[in-house]
């Protein structure tokens, strides 16, 4: 029962998925690189392009909708995958490079078939301590850890241009590092003017590249990621929603 229960509920998350991509989609591998960070892009429409953009300027940015789920558990791959394929929604998956054949982690083959498929891949670190963290490297040692991971990435064939930060936080030092090293660092939830403040908000241009916010799945209602999806498709935002599915609580009421 209660695997019927998660099931519908991620079966509605991924309907509304499906709704707001016909504002329009991301992927991260066409976010492009900017000579200065926070330089502005457009966010491209490329759901049925030639037909909405008909009367529009073509340079004209338009809103965006992305899903990534961290680390990258066998269990989370699971529940999403089937329900991505049948409903036909991209998802993107952010992955640990170091959890590759450790128990409940997926391996390096599903997560090249994934890949093939036409599904996002994205780096999400190699270490990712909780005891040792990001912001508690010096500049020396998050190098190396990420120089590592994307030696992984390279020996897979996959590309690693985009970084979803260990525990999201980011500082003016990570920061530089991560723009030698990535066209863009997405962080957790940062928000500061709302009063739902930590769960997360849109991403509005000038896109800054290297402090991207991201929406919570878990710690959000339903109901404040539709008004954020709404206030994304009128004033050309991007939403991205994360989830780290294998370990959120599970709320019957996301289905009202």
């Amino acid at each position: 029962m209660k695997k019927n229960n998660i099931n519908i509920i991620l079966t509605s998350l991924l309907l509304c998925l499906l709704i707001v991509l016909l504002l329009g989609n991301k992927h991260f591998n066409k976010v492009p690189k900017e000579p200065n960070k926070y330089k502005e892009i457009t966010i491209q429409n490329n759901k049925n392009k030639e037909d909405k953009n008909k009367n529009r300027d073509k340079n004209q940015p338009s809103s965006s909708f992305t899903w990534i789920d961290d680390d990258g558990l066998q269990l989370a791959i699971d529940r999403l995958l089937p329900l991505a394929k049948e409903l036909d929604v991209k998802l993107t998956f952010a992955i640990i490079t170091s959890r590759f054949g450790e128990e409940k982690f997926v391996s390096k083959d599903a997560v090249q078939e994934i890949y093939n498929e036409g599904f996002d891949i994205i780096d999400h670190g190699y270490a990712h301590d909780n005891d040792y963290r990001p912001t508690e490297m010096n500049e020396e040692e998050l190098r190396k850890d990420l120089t590592k991971t994307k030696e992984i990435w390279e020996e897979m064939g996959i590309p690693s241009n985009h970084h979803v930060i260990p525990f999201g936080a980011n500082t003016p030092t990570t920061e530089k590092v991560y723009y030698d090293y990535f066209d863009s660092a997405i962080m957790t939830s940062i928000t500061k003017n709302d009063p739902e403040e930590g769960i997360g908000e849109p991403n509005y241009l000038p896109l800054r590249n290297y402090r991207i916010e991201r929406i919570s799945y878990n710690r959000s209602s339903l109901e404040y990621i539709k008004r954020q999806i709404d206030n994304a498709a009128k004033n050309n935002g991007w939403v991205i929603i994360y989830s780290h599915m294998a370990v959120d609580d599970y709320d019957e009421v996301m289905l009202v």
